[in-house]
């Protein structure tokens, strides 16, 4: 077999095997040796990644997980099963398994709501590579969501927005979101590229943090230095810069994902539970008022940065700080 051949079946297998990870991660790991002969530095980075997701020991934690953050930082590509739809839109495959979702306490800038809470996906799933950008959504839906809401230039100035296909979609609420995902999976159905038995939807939470953890414990997917923040996200009006940047020029984690910890925070289906958190909220939130929103945005720390961070929002609301990011999930039917 060569590369391509990899690759291919690499991406096929999860569309036929959605609940399972054997064969997915037993190709892996064929081709892990394939590239090992020819000297590729992607082998050891197959290897260690699919070991984190295998229940290693702390001591094997604690030398692969840095060695696999060493290596995605110094430009080893990941190799991911990987999907582009009919529009353009590309996914990354998170496999299912176990994890650990929130932040341990001695974490530093732990926020309160992020206690620790183990996790069994019992199925994988698409996730996108980037937030749904602004062009995307218009060949979804047709029109962007500040058409016809008044002057662009008033608009723009008012939310800090930047109009261009490739910049992250905003200004969106969740009934929205969840409309487009909804319309996108009537369009793919309706042409070739559809797959039966799958949908798109917003992300759980869990499904979100997964994927944005791929595979580590640490506050970021590349460590706990938050000095390495500014090579993965926009955060923190980046240096004077008020306004979400064209996705994907900063570095991505383990399995190809990127923006993840900064420049729109994003949608996610769940509702955000007080009962989590022992039965109230010291900000005042309630269950069933506000839906969940994960990820750092363009103005916010390097505390809203972190993986296990939670944010909310009522589902109504609207700013120049608030996208999403699709994911494609097995319906079973």
């Amino acid at each position: 077999m060569d590369e391509q051949q990899f690759i291919s079946e690499i991406n096929s297998i999860p569309w036929e095997q959605p609940a399972g990870n054997d064969d997915y991660r037993n190709v892996l790991l064929v081709f892990a040796d394939w590239l090992e002969e020819r000297g590729d530095p992607r082998s050891e980075l197959i290897r260690l990644r699919e070991g984190l997701l295998n229940d290693p020991t702390p001591e094997q934690r604690q030398v692969w997980e840095p060695r696999m953050q060493e290596l995605i930082h110094n430009g080893v590509q990941p190799v991911q099963a990987t999907w582009e739809n009919s529009i353009g839109m590309k996914f990354c495959w998170c496999p299912p398994g176990k994890f650990t979702m929130g932040s341990p306490t001695m974490e530093e800038r732990r926020f309160y709501n992020e206690d620790q809470v183990d996790v069994t996906l019992t199925q994988g799933y698409w996730l996108g590579k980037y937030h749904v950008t602004q062009g995307e959504w218009k060949k979804i839906i047709g029109s962007h969501p500040w058409d016809g809401e008044g002057d662009l230039d008033e608009i723009q100035e008012m939310y800090n927005l930047m109009v261009g296909d490739n910049h992250p979609l905003s200004i969106v609420n969740w009934d929205d979101a969840v409309a487009c995902c909804k319309k996108l999976t009537e369009h793919e159905l309706s042409t070739d590229w559809g797959q039966d038995g799958w949908a798109y939807c917003l992300p759980t939470e869990a499904q979100w943090e997964n994927g944005c953890r791929a595979g580590t414990k640490t506050a970021y997917c590349f460590g706990n230095d938050a000095s390495m923040l500014p090579e993965y996200a926009w955060y923190n009006f980046a240096r004077g810069e008020w306004y979400a940047h064209e996705v994907g020029q900063k570095r991505g984690n383990a399995w190809g994902l990127h923006d993840m910890h900064g420049n729109v925070y994003e949608w996610c289906q769940d509702w955000y539970a007080v009962e989590l958190l022992g039965g109230s909220d010291p900000m005042g939130a309630t269950t069933g008022s506000l839906r969940v929103c994960r990820g750092g945005r363009w103005s916010g720390g390097v505390q809203g940065c972190r993986s296990a961070n939670r944010s909310w929002e009522s589902p109504d609301h609207a700013d120049g700080e608030l996208g999403f990011r699709a994911a494609l999930v097995p319906t079973g039917k």
